[in-house]
């Protein structure tokens, strides 16, 4: 039966038919097929995997084989109350994006990121984060740290917190109500990106000029300049002198 079902065009098309529809139930029933029909026809692999919640659900369903030589994943605003513990398996998991879940935020979501050492980039936005979970602390190979969008962010704490992440290149405080930035960003030495973009700032703290590896600022949508209406334009004053006093990094605002 398997084989039939495997080498069977009218099971390949209706099953795709159910995979692409907009009804998460006629998702569900496909996956429950394929679960049932044994090994996954080649055919099937693209639509198994071709948005994200397919993804999560590929895990949920142990479809791991479908995923392990992927680099990135991204459960954005998916709503999820929790990882498939399947995440774990993927050794080749490098980026992975989390936002706009903050019914994750709980201890067994970083003790399950804690366990996938290779992670180099994390996204996080709006998550209600106050503080770093120590446990997200253990992945020492962190390049890259997305914080957007949760306000609450205690970042004399948070700063604190990173030095402990040897690797961190780049850091997203995007859309975070700041007007400043408390020195204590000065014990992240090893940045090199950082995103500022749609806050308060009036220009960039004098602080960021202790930071001897950053490179590039991103500036745009900030609520105290006028950046964003000027952004091409070469002649902008605010951004010709924000350029000079700050001459070893590039600012974006835009």
């Amino acid at each position: 039966m398997n084989n039939y079902l495997q080498n069977n065009p009218d099971y390949i098309k209706k099953v795709s038919q159910l995979l692409s529809s907009d009804n998460p139930e006629n998702i569900e029933l496909g996956f429950q097929i394929v679960k049932g029909a044994g090994k996954i026809p080649a055919q099937l692999y693209p639509i198994l995997t071709n948005n994200r919640y397919k993804v999560w659900k590929c895990l949920e369903y142990d479809f791991v084989d479908l995923l392990e030589t992927r680099p990135r994943i991204e459960f954005n605003y998916l709503k999820l109350q929790k990882l498939p513990q399947n995440l774990m398996r993927l050794k080749n998991l490098k980026k992975l994006g989390l936002s706009g879940n903050p019914q994750l935020n709980k201890p067994a979501t970083f003790e399950m990121l804690a366990q996938i050492p290779n992670l180099e980039a994390i996204d996080l936005f709006y998550w209600n984060l106050s503080e770093i979970p120590p446990t997200l602390l253990q992945l020492k190979n962190l390049k890259s740290l997305g914080l957007g969008s949760n306000p609450h962010l205690n970042l004399d704490r948070v700063f604190s917190q990173l030095m402990e992440l040897p690797c961190l290149e780049s850091l997203s405080l995007y859309n975070n109500k700041l007007k400043t930035l408390p020195d204590s960003i000065v014990l992240l030495d090893h940045l090199k990106k950082l995103d500022l973009s749609d806050n308060n700032f009036e220009g960039l703290p004098k602080v960021i000029n202790e930071l001897p590896q950053l490179r590039h600022v991103e500036l745009c949508d900030n609520q105290g300049t006028d950046y964003w209406d000027h952004f091409w334009d070469i002649e902008n004053e605010d951004a010709r002198r924000l350029q000079k006093e700050f001459p070893n990094l590039i600012i974006t605002f835009g």
